[in-house]
């Protein structure tokens, strides 16, 4: 009977919504039973109504924080519901995950894309969610730390990282965190692997020994084969980054002449490319017309000027 009413779709919404309540409470107190029964619960989960759509996420979250390993099509069923068009029903399946992950019953790796997405979310109610969640998920060590940001981060749509790195400078990283020693070899490793948008990090990084010994190591390979040295704003702010360096020794001091030479360089190639008024064919990037005149320079000419013509 209480199936029966809670599943019917012609019959009144409150007569629905008690008969669902009563069929919780004899859930809740078997999971075989529950079991039996998630045919329902999923279907309830897609119903028309969203006071029901609701109703069955809280019972479906109860079943899930008690035996989480059990109901993974509910899990599914509650994770659709974060792409609904009804912020209401987003709330509640937002809110579902993050007691899952407080709670541990499930790991954070497998959430990283939803987390992202959460702290862009139009809805200030699921940002600020996801903000305290991964305020909650940060609370270890600095390697730990960095490793969510970076996965989360990474897991991102590429075209909303702009915004979420500003939303985890902003909101969400401590100094301490922008400051650590694994985050900022983490942002320049993804620079490094073309991931432009982790140039956010930068003004905030802490330049220490060791990321001034990876920049250099950039500055002596061709810098038309380095992504991170490619783009005209991350040059800058790689050149900004080496020039907050506060060198310990001769030998330090010396490291960073060289490397800040060398970026003005990158950076004064960039600008150049930028005032060609016209396009260059063929893919020769500035470096190569650079080599050539210089070449051109180094030519004896032995002969006259009709001769060579």
């Amino acid at each position: 009977m209480l199936v029966s009413l809670a599943s019917g779709s012609d019959i009144a919404l409150a007569v629905r919504l008690a008969a669902l309540r009563s069929l919780s409470s004899f859930l809740l107190l078997s999971v075989d039973l529950a079991k039996r029964h998630r045919t329902l619960l999923k279907g309830l989960l897609e119903d028309e109504e969203k006071p029901v759509k609701v109703a069955a996420l809280a019972t479906v979250a109860k079943l899930i924080l008690t035996s989480p390993n059990e109901f993974p099509d509910l899990l599914d069923g509650v994770s659709d519901l974060m792409d609904t068009d009804t912020s209401e029903v987003q709330l509640e399946a937002y809110t579902v995950y993050a007691h899952l992950l407080l709670s541990k019953k499930m790991k954070a790796q497998g959430f990283m894309k939803r987390l992202a997405v959460g702290l862009l979310h139009k809805d200030a109610r699921i940002k600020g969610l996801m903000k305290e969640l991964v305020t909650q998920l940060m609370d270890g060590n600095a390697k730990s730390r960095c490793v969510l940001v970076i996965s989360i981060f990474k897991q991102c749509p590429g075209n909303r990282r702009d915004s979420l790195a500003r939303t985890l400078v902003n909101d969400i990283l401590a100094p301490c965190d922008l400051e650590a020693e694994e985050f900022g070899s983490s942002v320049l490793q993804l620079l490094r692997l073309g991931q432009s948008e982790a140039a956010h990090f930068l003004p905030k990084l802490h330049p220490s020994k060791n990321l001034v010994s990876k920049i250099d190591s950039w500055t002596q390979l061709d810098s038309s084969k380095v992504c991170a040295l490619k783009s005209k704003k991350i040059s800058q702010s790689v050149l900004g980054l080496m020039s907050r360096y506060r060198p310990a020794s001769a030998a330090e001091k010396d490291t960073q002449t060289r490397v800040l030479s060398q970026l003005e360089k990158i950076c004064g190639r960039h600008e150049s490319r930028a005032q060609l008024p016209y396009e260059v064919k063929g893919g020769i990037c500035i470096e190569d017309y650079e080599r050539e005149i210089s070449k051109f320079k180094d030519v004896r000419l032995d002969g006259s000027l009709a001769d060579l013509l």
